[in-house]
């Protein structure tokens, strides 16, 4: 079993390579705004990440007022 969890150097080398072209960022909250995201994300099928990356980028659209925002294309990627 231990041998099958290891990771082989091309899946190391793929994961690497993509972590290299990712920031990232750390957000503490309270227990209870984890799980009220945690649920709203399992009822729509969504990763905690993918929303807080979707509502961050909502947020400076609409804060903006700006339509130059190409969400599609910035979530894609």
């Amino acid at each position: 079993m231990a041998d099958t969890l290891k990771t082989s150097p091309a899946r190391r080398r793929a994961r690497d390579k993509w972590n290299a072209k990712q920031a990232q960022l750390g957000v503490r909250v309270k227990p209870e705004i984890k799980a009220q995201f945690l649920e709203h994300c399992q009822s729509h099928n969504e990763s905690l990440a993918a929303f807080i990356v979707r509502a961050g980028l909502n947020q400076i659209q609409e804060d903006t007022k700006s339509k130059s925002l190409d969400l599609e294309k910035l979530l894609s990627e």
